[in-house]
């Protein structure tokens, strides 16, 4: 869902640029076929400098404005007022030497789910204000990134151990915040923490930060901080390893059933039927064309839409006894 979503404000903020661009273009075109008339309109319309003043503060108020707050828009979070992923990616670039946080709130989907969306925004907007209060100055730059993430980025960053420290404290601050979120309601909130620096790689540090959230999650850490040695990274690698398996056997049909007899036991009913009744289990095969145990693409193919393609598939290839 996070690529997805990040996909999507990519090519709307693209198709806002391209149609301010042709509007601009075009613009330009009329304006040079048409400069002799334009020129001669001015002359005979505006017959003063406080005319021309008019002019400029109407272009100001109307049209400079409003390119000013689109853009805006695109770069800021509405609810929040931070900045945006989009705007993140820039300056990812921008900024060579840094280091980034991804903040996740912790158990925000049962918080969104018992409170509903209203006061789940509510929320959202205490933590950014917390935020903005804490990472006062110093070069951070604050953003959020997609529902319950937050990014913050110190650029020209002078000691690790300085963020590091000071985003300890941030997550014992955070947890003395008491957030009213109603007339009545307090409710405090954890938070959990990735962080990776631009020297492991500085177009990548926001995937390895992700990648530390990520760990730090599966492993019930506070921070965590992105090295090649996580275990996390052989786990993903291991999962998208078997995902490409999955569809290739998908794609190629390649999906064997097998059948264990289900052996009767003493004195029970199944002993006393004359067909033997048979357990129907599944394999698949690579490119390499072994064969490959449930044992290790079963469980990745659950997290997915592919297991019911292929037990359904699966289903289709059994033949009666």
């Amino acid at each position: 869902f996070f690529v997805y979503h990040n996909i999507s404000l990519f090519i709307i903020r693209n198709n806002m640029i391209n149609a301010l661009n042709d509007f601009y273009q075009d613009m330009q075109h009329f304006y040079k076929s048409n400069q002799d008339d334009f020129t001669s309109w001015s002359q005979k319309i505006i017959t003063s400098p406080q005319e021309v003043v008019e002019i400029s503060r109407y272009f100001h108020n109307n049209i400079a404005k409003k390119i000013y707050d689109l853009n805006y828009r695109i770069n800021h979070d509405p609810l929040t007022g931070l900045r945006t992923y989009m705007t993140l990616r820039d300056d990812l670039v921008k900024y060579q030497n840094h280091v980034i946080a991804v903040i996740n709130i912790s158990n925000f989907r049962e918080i969104n789910s018992f409170y509903g969306l209203e006061l789940a925004d509510r929320i959202l907007a205490s933590v950014a204000s917390i935020l903005k209060n804490y990472f006062k100055g110093e070069n951070y730059l604050l953003y959020r990134v997609a529902g319950d993430d937050f990014a913050i980025l110190w650029v020209n960053y002078t000691d690790k151990s300085i963020f590091v420290k000071k985003l300890d404290d941030f997550l014992e601050y955070l947890g003395r915040k008491e957030i009213l979120i109603d007339g009545y309601t307090y409710i405090n909130l954890t938070a959990t923490i990735g962080i990776a620096f631009s020297y492991d790689s500085a177009k990548y540090s926001m995937v390895n930060a992700l990648m530390a959230l990520h760990h730090a999650k599966e492993y019930k850490n506070p921070i965590v901080i992105y090295n090649k040695h996580l275990p996390t990274l052989s786990v993903l690698k291991n999962n998208i390893q078997y995902t490409e398996i999955i569809y290739y056997a998908l794609k190629n049909q390649d999906i064997i059933p097998f059948y264990q007899r289900i052996e009767a036991i003493q004195d029970s009913l199944i002993q006393k039927e004359t067909k033997h009744k048979y357990e129907a289990l599944m394999r698949i095969k690579d490119k390499d064309n072994h064969i490959v145990p449930p044992s290790l693409f079963l469980e990745i193919a659950k997290r997915s839409n592919a297991y019911l393609k292929l037990s359904k598939l699966n289903s289709s290839f059994m033949s009666p006894e």
